[in-house]
């Protein structure tokens, strides 16, 4: 699921791992009734999850996965009695999500403006095909997002997503959803652990959101502050030069910046290497560069890959 969303245009924002307490939900859901409410007697470290949340100029797509391996034989009834229950749990997930983001748009967007901010919800099941959820009404079957979708993921976002959503949002409804934007990516860098409940507002529980954003590998430049010095700039790594003309991070892969750490596992020379990352934090990359070296250094030298997967197609 998240590499097919990395296949998505420019301007929409991905969230993995969306992470946020129950103080950080009730700010946002002001219709929220704090005194019938359990959870707001308990900890503010109560904490909720989804495991996407896709930000558009005027649009949020929250998408829960879950990972359901196809099952034959006798234990077929079993295996839709887990799918059933697995689809209400991840129903319960989305809804809660949901009730955080409309919370925000209504406190951000204007009354009429916010019929062209959509939010869509949908349950992936990655290792499951469309055929087991024959129990599935047609409505809950359109909230879904299975194995054949995912291979052809452009069509389903287009058909699931672009077709419903408003082309012709008005300048002022982009502008305020953008607060939206940056209020949840605000929750996302937060450290929910440090979150000082009662006493806290959104601005006030982020600790340093430019520190967890380098955490990710994710740099940028600010228009108020000085290069950030943990990029180096493709053009200055010269032992990436195959000739004078010719870059490989630039010229052949097409990545215009390297971190720090990047860099530095791009230079080792060791018989053995191992890079141990999260996804997007650049280990395809520094192996392609890696593999280009090899073979532009020697022609004779060869180069086997392989991957582990639990999938019995792989």
């Amino acid at each position: 699921v998240y590499r097919v969303l990395e296949e998505l245009p420019e301007g929409v924002t991905v969230l993995h791992g969306f992470e946020y307490t129950h103080h950080q939900y009730r700010l946002c859901d002001k219709t929220h009734d704090r005194k019938s409410c359990g959870k707001c007697k308990g900890k503010a470290s109560d904490k909720s999850e989804c495991d996407f949340v896709v930000v558009g100029k005027n649009y949020v797509v929250i998408i829960e996965v879950k990972n359901i391996p196809q099952t034959t034989g006798g234990v077929m009834e079993e295996k839709r009695k887990e799918l059933q229950g697995t689809f209400k749990n991840s129903l319960k997930q989305r809804e809660r999500t949901e009730c955080l983001v409309k919370g925000l748009v209504d406190q951000v967007v204007d009354g009429v403006s916010k019929e062209q901010c959509k939010i869509l919800t949908f349950s992936a099941f990655p290792s499951t095909n469309r055929g087991q959820f024959q129990d599935l009404n047609e409505a809950q079957k359109t909230r879904i997002l299975c194995e054949e979708d995912l291979l052809d993921f452009n069509r389903w976002w287009i058909a699931n997503v672009t077709s419903i959503v408003s082309s012709d949002a008005t300048e002022d409804v982009i502008s305020k959803h953008a607060v939206v934007k940056e209020v949840l990516v605000a929750m996302w860098c937060t450290d929910i652990n440090q979150c000082e409940g009662r006493n806290c507002s959104l601005q006030k529980c982020i600790i340093d959101i430019d520190e967890e954003l380098r955490k990710g590998g994710i740099t940028f430049l600010s228009k108020k502050r000085l290069p950030n010095p943990n990029v180096m700039k493709v053009a200055d790594i010269k032992d990436a030069n195959i000739d004078q003309d010719t870059n490989i991070f630039k010229d052949i892969i097409g990545v215009e910046n390297l971190t720090v750490e990047q860099h530095d596992s791009f230079n080792r020379d060791q018989n053995l290497m191992v890079l141990n990352g999260p996804a997007g934090s650049g280990k395809t990359i520094i192996l392609l560069a890696k593999i280009i070296t090899l073979i532009r250094s020697n022609p004779k030298n060869k180069v086997v890959l392989f991957y582990f997967s639990i999938s019995d197609k792989h």
